[in-house]
């Protein structure tokens, strides 16, 4: 909603994407949000050089955390799995957890 409300284009994928629909969004999507929860999910595309890489997924395979985007991409930023958006997310859930404490909800 807020990406949007900016005016921007957002397009949602999704587990019935069909794979070639899929590669196209990715490779050519100038911000791509990966939040699915499977180790390195999206790997071996060409993505934009200015594109940026927000990976909040996260899965665990022998005690070593994973994101759902291969480290390493050639893109203007990519977030590290773990050491990346994982403290905000957490600090959102605790802003959630006193907004519902003060409002007794």
């Amino acid at each position: 909603a807020l990406l949007t409300k900016e005016s921007a284009n957002v397009t949602i994928l999704h587990s019935k994407t069909k794979p070639e629909d899929f590669r196209f969004y990715v490779e050519h999507a100038d911000l791509i949000v990966a939040a699915v929860g499977k180790k390195w999910l999206v790997d071996g595309y060409n993505f934009k050089k200015e594109a940026v890489i927000v990976d909040v997924g996260i899965n665990r395979i022998d005690g070593v955390l994973y994101g759902d985007v291969k480290p390493g991409q050639k893109v203007r930023l990519q977030t590290p799995v773990p050491g990346g958006v994982g403290p905000l997310t957490r600090l959102a859930l605790f802003e959630n957890l006193m907004e519902i404490m003060e409002h007794g909800i």
